[in-house]
């Protein structure tokens, strides 16, 4: 159904500075004709989940109809920030993150959907690799010249990041958002990582493991996964110390599949009677299957094994996946991440998703 645009009125605040002449349309017009709110057109404009699909449809129309354009009103935008004395959009966020972001299906989920609402919303994105504890920041984040800055990484290299944008000037600092890692001052998006480790424990007890061993790092904040185990049998009345053994990788192993081979060995012999295995993600859970296999440990015959992820399948017979694991909510991390870095809140916010359990054919009750 078409709508019915009120004319806008023939000068004053609705048109721009210097062209009488020429009227922009704002976000207050576009809600006043569709009868919402104007920070509901905001977020329907960037592609934001939370708006009702079929308001979203009315207020583009609608946005259409009056032939509003972010890039042609940003200018209007810009002098009504500064007269409040509010912080000017530029429609840019900065995107910082590690080489690995590049690679596999973990990061490209969320890189994706952050690209995606970023696109959406007419944002344009700065992205740059840092894998270094002392990075420099890009000169537009320097110059005040973006509206966020996101950041995914370890806390050695976040903290440096901080420290770098401690030293800008504080009229040209700009909001820090990082994902998974918390950081004082700076907002987050995070999976309930807590909550994946009492499912992943719970779900393992219900079907009778008693003897349940588990890597304790190799994942961002593994230890909250870890407590989240501990707290499930704790809930249950069970010693934590004593169902569940975990040991953490040795760092100074540069080979992965080594380091996952080592660890194993050590925590088998810290629990020979262990039934069940906990990944700290799918990727090592892939490596897992084999070096249980040769150790005389088949899964899920002799050994339960569990991933932390969702991303990465291991084939069964038929091609499907059949690894068990808990799925981390990867694209809507993504659409939060830029749809907070977009909103640029001026005091830091803290975004926790649910997780979900993905029982497939590498979990059994033990035999």
């Amino acid at each position: 159904m078409m709508i019915t645009a009120n004319r806008l009125p023939a000068s004053g605040p609705g048109y721009a500075a210097g062209m009488p002449n020429t009227p922009v349309v704002t976000l207050q017009h576009i809600a006043d004709l569709v009868g919402v709110h104007k920070s509901t057109v905001h977020r329907a404009l960037r592609g934001d989940p939370r708006v009702e699909a079929g308001t979203t449809e009315r207020i583009r129309a609608a946005a259409a109809q009056l032939g509003y354009d972010p890039a042609v009103n940003q200018g209007a935008r810009a002098l009504s920030l500064r007269k409040t004395g509010k912080v000017e959009s530029n429609q840019l966020i900065a995107l910082l993150f590690p080489v690995v972001f590049t690679r596999g299906a973990y990061f490209q989920r969320m890189y994706v959907s952050f690209m995606e609402a970023i696109s959406l919303a007419r944002y344009d994105v700065l992205a740059r690799i840092h894998d270094t504890a002392v990075p420099s920041l890009p000169p537009s984040v320097v110059r005040g010249d973006v509206d966020a800055l996101v950041a995914l990484n370890h806390p050695k290299e976040l903290a440096a990041v901080q420290t770098a944008l401690a030293a800008v000037p504080a009229p040209l600092r700009r909001p820090l958002i990082t994902l998974f890692t918390p950081m004082p001052g700076a907002s987050l998006v995070t999976a309930d990582l807590h909550q994946a480790g009492r499912l992943s424990m719970a779900h393992l007890l219900d079907l009778g493991h008693r003897r349940i061993i588990t890597v304790a790092n190799m994942a961002f904040r593994s230890e909250e996964r870890v407590e989240g185990c501990r707290a499930e049998l704790a809930a249950r009345g069970m010693d934590p110390d004593r169902h569940l053994v975990a040991l953490e990788s040795d760092k100074r192993i540069p080979d992965e599949e080594q380091r996952l081979a080592e660890v194993l060995d050590r925590l088998l012999a810290a629990a020979p009677d262990a039934t069940a295995l906990l990944a700290p993600q799918d990727q090592a859970a892939q490596k897992f299957m084999r070096l249980l296999a040769e150790r005389g440990r088949p899964v899920p015959e002799r050994m339960s094994l569990m991933g932390c992820d969702d991303t990465d399948p291991v084939p069964g017979p038929g091609g499907g996946n059949i690894l068990s694991s808990i799925a981390l909510p990867l694209e809507q991390l993504g659409r939060e991440a830029a749809n907070l870095a977009m909103e640029a809140p001026a005091e830091p916010r803290t975004i926790v998703l649910p997780v979900s359990l993905r029982v497939r054919a590498t979990t059994r009750p033990p035999t």
